[in-house]
């Protein structure tokens, strides 16, 4: 399995001190431009071999509701904001994604659509190409309030 766990120790120079779960191995990789292309193709597969072309990414670790499923009796520990990766942060590592050969991306959260400025993170990530999908997840809540911005600003779907 390609899992990468980057901690402060492990950021580029000038990247915020943030801890980040990247799927890909490849894709943690590229950061620092270490990989050649002939080896991405490899390291972008899973297991069985197929390729890995899908990523998510949780913009917040925050939501409006407390559904049972996700949100234990007992809670959890929110992260501090600080420990948010923020829009730039977020579009890079989509953009990187996309340059080995990545097709598609979600945004989940938490709620997604809590997050401040989420009508400009959708925008910054739909400019970048090739994307062939991009997507959000949601609960919906603030659907009637966003559809239209989300759809403006280039997202393609929302389940």
């Amino acid at each position: 399995m390609f899992l990468k766990v980057l901690t402060y120790e492990m950021w580029p120079s000038g990247w915020s001190r943030k801890r980040l779960h990247l799927p890909i191995l490849a894709l943690s990789l590229k950061l620092w431009g270490e990989l050649e292309e002939a080896k991405m193709t490899n390291l972008t597969k899973d297991s069985f071999g197929r390729q890995i072309d899908y990523l998510r990414i949780s913009v917040t670790d925050r939501c409006n509701f407390r559904c049972v499923y996700c949100m234990p009796q007992e809670g959890i520990s929110l992260l501090p904001q600080s420990n948010i990766l923020s829009f730039e942060e977020i579009t890079r590592i989509a953009r990187l994604f996309l340059e080995i050969g990545g097709q598609k991306i979600k945004l989940t959260g938490g709620e997604p659509l809590t997050q401040k400025g989420i009508v400009n993170l959708v925008r910054m990530i739909s400019s970048l190409q090739p994307i062939a999908d991009f997507g959000l997840t949601t609960n919906g809540f603030y659907l009637k309030k966003l559809a239209h911005p989300l759809f403006e600003a280039g997202l393609k779907r929302v389940n």
